[in-house]
């Protein structure tokens, strides 16, 4: 009966489109798609479902300029295959595999005015292992695992699915979005490296400075000790296939704190900007979380390099490689001694390949007033802070009394930007639930969008997150609520949204209208998961094609 009532699921999924469904057997290192409820039927209970990432015109009736797919099965190999073009169909007849049943039809080439993502047939000489996939995610995973591509079958339509999000928790301070209705999302993404803290800057010459931490890039390792972060260049204008260059590591010390993480990478002028903050593991008074609380400590500084490229490497200038103390940093902040902080892992606020205004770089992160909560880590707070600086050169960016903070409004309700962090004003407070904050200016839509992420379960700080978004014409509000997303990924952590892959125009599409982008983050560093919902989400940099659903004809 619960077979039954997976089966009703699976198929109501799409309306427009059949969904193909990849399954894996670890028995006989097999993976498979199948569209219609035989193909799920023959291959249950050996095989256990992944995702769904990729979909068929039909699994029922051929549509024009559409091909079959064909299943087939080698009880030799224990190999399914999924193949469509006569060399595929050739091959896995000569070599004895039986047929089974068309799965349903797909496209031979692109159709004009329909986005469609190829369906890549790959091979592994050890497993015996053909594996189709129309998700880029997968095929980055298939390539990393030993399978080679042997071509394309076809092509599947690309289809967004609404992401639906869930109520927001009590005491939710934001008023519903009535500019945008929701988030949907395609599941075309990008996945790069084997690491975490992926922060970005578009340069004038169109590729993208990142930072990274405590993994693997490009065979290059990073996180020794806590005491080695790293840098890359991303090059290329298709989000689903960067070329990531210019790997590197470098040493800067954390101590008197357990760890140095990057949270700010700015390209300006003639200098690549490197913020860090600081990271403690030991819980504070009051926290029950096993010990990895993981509190937040102070932002650190900017390093500084002039301007590399992908092929000359950054040449890093640390002004506070050691500390000489806790409350050594660019804000004179401290986490010891069981106090809070107000600026910590802070983020560039992403205005694109510009600064507005020029030479103005603003920073904006979660933290909590010294005395409000006994709850801060790098995932949670009381509220959001902003900070402006100059960043024309690096003794500016680094000079603390060039610094000013976000101070509310006035009695003429004119924006106030004071001196002393002590009296700063968090830009909105929502007690437990700030966490990993990114702030982006679309100046398409005119609209400024802010990327929350924090614990679904407070101070649990490596277990699921949620991840919501917040509209605003202005960078220091009125806020309000796009959409709550509750256990995204289910443990997705610095959300943002890259500007280079932003569309320049809302859409329409069928008499409804969206606002195209690539959501950018990392997950699942702590939660084991072998269904990422939403599909290709993993410790890496992922790019996730995404769109926001329009309320109305907008006007801009």
């Amino acid at each position: 009966m619960l077979r039954c009532a997976f089966l009703v699921l699976l198929f109501a999924l799409s309306d427009s489109y059949a969904p193909l469904y990849l399954y894996h057997s670890a028995s006989r290192s097999d993976y498979a798609a199948f569209a219609t409820e035989a193909g799920v039927v023959w291959a249950e209970p050996d095989y256990n479902f992944v995702h769904n990432c990729t979909q068929l015109v039909s699994n029922t009736t051929r549509a024009t300029n559409t091909i079959p797919l064909f299943t087939y099965y080698s009880s030799q190999y224990k190999d399914t295959a999924n193949v469509a073009t006569p060399e595929s169909l050739a091959r896995v007849q000569k070599e004895g595999y039986k047929f089974l049943r068309i799965e349903g039809y797909i496209y031979f080439d692109p159709p004009d005015g329909i986005l469609t993502s190829p369906l890549v047939l790959f091979w592994n000489e050890k497993l015996s292992d053909l594996f189709l996939t129309g998700c880029p995610a997968d095929e980055q995973i298939a390539l990393k695992h030993g399978y080679v591509p042997v071509g394309i079958e076809g092509y599947a339509p690309v289809e967004f699915r609404d992401w639906n999000g869930s109520p927001p928790p009590g005491g939710c301070p934001f008023e519903k979005s009535t500019t945008f209705t929701g988030l949907q999302l395609s599941f075309r993404t990008g996945v790069y490296g084997h690491a975490e803290a992926w922060f970005s800057s578009w340069g004038s010459d169109g590729n993208m400075y990142m930072t990274w931490a405590e993994g693997t890039v490009n065979e290059t390792t990073c996180g020794h000790q806590n005491r080695t972060i790293g840098y890359a260049v991303a090059g290329g204008d298709d989000p689903l296939n960067l070329n990531i260059t210019n790997v590197g590591c470098f040493e800067s010390y954390p101590e008197p704190y357990e760890g140095r993480y990057p949270s700010a990478s700015l390209i300006y002028d003639r200098y690549w900007y490197y913020g860090t903050y600081a990271l403690d593991s030991i819980p504070k008074k009051g926290q029950n979380c096993s010990g990895k609380c993981y509190v937040q400590g102070p932002f650190l500084d900017f390093l500084y390099s002039p301007v590399a490229s992908p092929v000359h490497p950054p040449q890093w200038n640390d002004p506070r490689f050691f500390l000489a103390s806790d409350t050594d940093n660019l804000f004179d902040q401290t986490s010891k001694n069981n106090e809070n902080v107000k600026f910590g892992a802070m983020h560039v606020v992403n205005f694109g390949q510009h600064l507005e205004p020029e030479g103005t770089v603003y920073l904006i992160g979660h933290g909590s007033n010294p005395s409000s909560s006994d709850h801060e880590s790098w995932m949670e707070g009381d509220g959001v802070y902003l900070a402006r600086g100059n960043a024309t050169d690096p003794i500016q960016i680094n000079n603390a009394s060039a610094w000013k903070f976000y101070g509310g409004n006035d009695s003429a309700n004119s924006l106030m930007w004071i001196d002393h962090l002590d009296d700063a004003t968090p830009l909105f407070k929502w007690n437990n639930h700030t966490g990993s904050t990114s702030m982006t200016y679309l100046p398409a839509i005119k609209k400024f969008i802010t990327c929350v992420s924090t614990p679904t379960k407070s101070p649990y700080a490596t277990r699921n997150f949620d991840t919501y978004f917040l509209e605003s014409d202005s960078m220091t509000g009125p806020y309000k609520l796009i959409v709550y997303l509750s256990e995204f990924g289910p443990e997705a952590y610095d959300v943002s949204i890259p500007p280079k892959f932003a569309a320049t125009k809302y859409e329409e599409f069928d008499g409804e209208y969206y606002y195209s982008f690539y959501l950018s983050y990392s997950a699942n560093f702590a939660v084991e998961t072998n269904d990422p919902q939403p599909p290709g989400s993993q410790y890496s940099w992922v790019l996730s094609e995404a769109r926001f659903k329009v309320n109305s004809p907008p006007t801009v």
